[in-house]
């Protein structure tokens, strides 16, 4: 099973769902998620998405690691502004996954970046 780091702005959302999901798949801690600036705290909406789908967000958010980095096998930006700002030594490992992102209180849309999210998750397993 590869090693997935999944990264993004705050690590309060995007990055968490992915993380969360993928392990919840693998049932082994094979992912792990971080924010290049993390926020305090995983939102409340965030949270009950997820929880929608029987998975608990009770975990806090990240910072990146060069540790993180170097032990995954792959590391998927979350976004478009991601790539630029991680080392240039990363760059083989890096998948861009442009998610849309927004606002916390808007339930609706997080379930939609939530499904799309989950989607991506069991594709890339099926790649393996």
């Amino acid at each position: 099973m590869k090693k997935v780091l999944f990264v993004c702005m705050g690590n309060i959302f995007r990055s968490q769902i992915a993380e969360a999901y993928y392990n919840f798949c693998t049932g082994c801690d094979y992912a792990t998620s971080a924010g290049l600036r993390p926020g305090s705290h995983i939102h409340d909406a965030v949270k009950d998405a997820m929880l929608e789908v029987g998975i608990d967000l009770s975990g806090s958010s990240k910072p990146l690691s060069k540790s993180a980095m170097d032990e995954a096998d792959y590391i998927i930006a979350m976004d478009r502004r991601i790539p630029s700002e991680l080392p240039p030594e990363y760059s083989g490992k890096i998948i861009l996954w442009d998610t849309p992102d927004t606002k916390p209180e808007n339930g609706r849309e997080i379930r939609e970046i939530r499904d799309s999210i989950i989607g991506r998750v069991e594709n890339l397993l099926e790649e393996g």
